[in-house]
């Protein structure tokens, strides 16, 4: 951790580090590559995450119960239930086993 800082500080504070290493990777360029994927990589792992979790609630759960919806009727002929809601619609097709 305490070479990581150093690194940071001579990156972004422009302070010289005291290990060589460390000094050859921040005036190579390198520091910098380094610190901004600590800092983007988070932000774009939890970016995609929160768009999947959109495409769940808005995309492939609605769509789960259209598909479910569609079945029911094309084997009942009961219309009825395109007005259910999604709760109701669970119930009913956990009650009968012939879906």
């Amino acid at each position: 951790m305490k070479e990581f800082l150093e690194l940071w500080n001579g990156v972004f504070h422009g302070e010289p580090p005291a290990n060589e290493t460390i000094f050859w990777i921040v005036e190579c360029g390198l520091g910098d590559l380094i610190c901004f994927g600590v800092l983007i990589i988070p932000v774009i792992v939890g970016f995609y995450l929160y768009i999947r979790y959109l495409d769940w609630i808005y995309i492939e759960k609605p769509d789960r119960a259209f598909q479910l919806r569609d079945a029911i009727v094309e084997q009942t002929g009961d219309f009825s239930v395109y007005d259910m809601s999604d709760e109701e619609l669970e119930a009913l097709y956990y009650s009968e086993c012939d879906f």
